[in-house]
């Protein structure tokens, strides 16, 4: 698989773990002990989003 397509697969994946979360970090019905997973995904959306994937060409995605 290219890399671009990788990348954007693993924003989708993460991205259709998070909607419950944000909705309960918005509502503010989540405990502080949970709100790790979120913060954990949306960190690692942020960086897939930030990865300059044409330049780099030794990626090791999960």
């Amino acid at each position: 698989m290219h890399l671009i397509p990788r990348r954007s697969a693993l924003v989708n994946e993460a991205s259709t773990r998070t909607p419950l979360w944000q909705a309960q970090l918005l509502l503010n019905s989540i405990s502080d002990a949970a709100k790790a997973l979120p913060a954990g995904w949306m960190g690692g959306i942020r960086a897939l989003r930030a990865a300059n994937v044409p330049l780099a060409s030794n990626i090791i995605w999960p």
